[in-house]
């Protein structure tokens, strides 16, 4: 995943809760906002950049995100 990419929600952010997200994926669901980079929502993430950018991975294989 490009660090310069910026993810963008597919869905509605308030269906979210219809998903098996776990709060990891939760917390990192509510960074993004679609003008936060993966690179600046890893850096302002209190969890460890692995974590994020598996829980952006399973965000965009459900296609609950895109990357723009």
């Amino acid at each position: 995943m490009r660090p310069n990419k910026v993810p963008y929600f597919l869905v509605p952010m308030n269906t979210l809760s219809e998903y098996s997200l776990s709060h990891r994926e939760g917390y990192v669901a509510s960074r993004i906002d679609g003008t936060w980079d993966v690179k600046s929502i890893v850096l302002l993430s209190p969890l460890r950049e692995l974590e994020v950018l598996r829980a952006l991975e399973k965000l965009l294989k459900n296609k609950l995100i895109a990357l723009k």
